[in-house]
């Protein structure tokens, strides 16, 4: 990154703002993430969903729009699609996002790339939607390894050139700093990090293109387990630390807290997959955020409800009459003393994926629930 370049941070930053404004602080459904179908067009071997395998229940194009409108009037400021599969090859995604768009919403969505054409690229842009983009490389030959797929990088570039040459790499500035709309989110394994200089070319192509470059540590789960995970997993912590310190250094930015946080406003919000199930952690979250230990995942997840057999209503009631129960038990402060005793220590290099420190995601959600249970639901 050239020394008098500025630094150009990815534009979720409102959300976080949003959560600690008067109207956000005390809005129930700050946000609704809408999962996508589980079909995918990769075969990652470090893929956590099982992307691509079939789910018999999913929820139809028609229920998820309906979902969203349901969302909207409950609230809801920001859309997420995510997890699973690829985004693009479920048939109610795009039809989402220009519905978003409509009623007002961000929208944030991950994505391959490799089903981008200039006119989907177009849709997205238009629509305001901010991108996470998997991009584990810029060798064809490893980033087809990380893909599972022969050539299918090639794919990946041709989608991201699409969004380029619609305006993705044009920066909007914001209260004095530059902010993009698209991220190229890299996943640290053996095979893209044997050699380290792989990496840093991904973030010095990113920088120069006025694009955010966000870290994903692997994690264990879907194929990413016994031989898989051990065989991907990166055994010197150390690596990875150093290559996040060296990406401070090159745009003199603290980048363990620069890393983008679009998740931070979800986990307070809803979290549908797409058979219908609304799920949540055992102290309220609605995203499985990484242990204080900095690697495992929360070992239970609970199903609050199903959108096919009850209301987004009835069940934003049972999450919240949940989250004040974990509130008044202790359990969200013993869980915040715990990421308090261990924000600075790195056991995997990385604590989450999307954010260094599992930390700075996990404390606007405490006090997001805090503020609701004791201002809002008296």
């Amino acid at each position: 990154m050239g020394k008098n370049k500025e630094f150009v941070w990815f534009n979720d930053r409102g959300v976080l703002e949003y959560l600690q404004s008067e109207e956000g602080s005390r809005n129930l459904l700050p946000a609704v993430s809408i999962a996508s179908s589980p079909d995918c067009n990769m075969a990652c071997p470090h893929c956590i969903y099982d992307a691509g395998e079939e789910n018999e229940e999913k929820l139809t194009p028609e229920e998820k729009i309906s979902l969203l409108e349901e969302a909207v009037d409950l609230g809801a400021k920001s859309l997420q699609i995510c997890h699973e599969g690829e985004p693009l090859l479920d048939p109610a995604t795009l039809q989402l996002i220009e519905k978003a768009s409509k009623s007002g919403l961000k929208t944030f969505m991950y994505s391959n790339a490799s089903l981008i054409t200039p006119e989907i690229a177009q849709r997205l842009y238009d629509n305001g939607v901010c991108l996470g983009i998997h991009f584990d490389s810029l060798n064809n030959e490893i980033f087809d390894k990380m893909l599972g797929r022969k050539h299918a990088s090639e794919e990946i570039f041709q989608g991201l050139d699409n969004l380029l040459r619609v305006g993705y790499n044009q920066p909007t500035e914001i209260d004095g700093r530059l902010y993009t709309r698209l991220s190229l989110v890299t996943t640290l394994t053996s095979i893209n990090t044997q050699n380290i200089g792989e990496i840093k070319n991904v973030a010095e192509y990113a920088w120069d293109n006025n694009i955010f470059f966000g870290i994903a540590r692997l994690e264990q789960g879907g194929r990413a387990t016994g031989k898989v995970w051990d065989a991907l997993r990166i055994p010197d912590k150390e690596k990875i630390i150093g290559f996040v310190d060296w990406c401070s250094e090159q745009t003199g930015i603290d980048f363990w807290n620069a890393q983008p946080t679009p998740y931070c406003i979800g986990v307070c919000g809803l979290q549908i997959a797409d058979n219908g199930n609304v799920w949540m952690t055992q102290y309220g979250g609605s995203c499985d955020f990484t242990e204080p230990d900095g690697e495992s995942f929360p070992e239970k997840i609970i199903i609050i409800g199903n959108v096919k057999r009850d209301s987004l209503g009835n069940i934003l009631q049972r999450v919240w009459g949940f989250r004040q129960a974990v509130f008044h038990n202790g359990i969200l402060d013993r869980k915040l003393e715990d990421y308090e005793r261990t924000k600075d220590i790195y056991p995997n290099g990385l604590q989450d994926c999307g954010s260094a420190k599992t930390h700075t995601l996990f404390v606007p959600f405490y006090n997001y629930v805090k503020g609701i249970v004791e201002n809002t639901l008296v």
